[in-house]
């Protein structure tokens, strides 16, 4: 990881920490580990934002997330989705 994605990260994670049921901080830290390679970590994000209420759609619509749909967990929460 270089400076700036330690940066992203650190911020996101205090974000999580002040808004610790905001879907949208879920989503962001979800398309932020997926841009970093760590599959399980942008998951594991995605779930939760998903299971606070961030839109299906939206997901799948967003590039964001194109790494992840790789993965037999999005397959999985894709099916729970529909």
């Amino acid at each position: 990881m270089g400076v700036i994605d330690v940066a992203a990260i650190k911020a996101l994670q205090e974000a999580n920490r002040l808004a610790p049921r905001s879907m949208f901080v879920f989503s962001a830290m979800a398309t932020a580990y997926a841009a970093l390679g760590e599959h399980k970590t942008a998951m594991d994000a995605l779930k939760k934002a998903v299971e606070l209420g961030y839109p299906w759609h939206i997901v799948v619509l967003d590039p964001g997330y194109n790494e992840l749909r790789k993965l037999p967990d999005y397959e999985e929460l894709s099916k729970r989705e529909k």
